[in-house]
């Protein structure tokens, strides 16, 4: 999977972190991922397979789009 990924003009750095090493915010449930639009980075949890981190890192791309 990639490490890196531009948005508009913005590149951001793609990690994959444990859950308990916590940049992810769980209010309920499991947190898949997060972008940070101040630090341009995009945080996948690890603990899920490559297939739902892709689908997680397509979602938080979506974000980076809309916003």
């Amino acid at each position: 999977m990639m490490n890196k990924i531009k948005i508009g003009w913005k590149e951001f750095d793609i990690e994959h972190i444990e859950k308990e090493k916590a940049r992810l915010n769980v209010v309920s449930g499991d947190c898949y991922g997060e972008i940070h639009f101040d630090k341009n980075k995009i945080y996948l949890n690890n603990e899920f397979s490559d297939e739902q981190k892709q689908a997680t890192l397509i979602h938080e791309v979506l974000h980076g789009i809309c916003i």
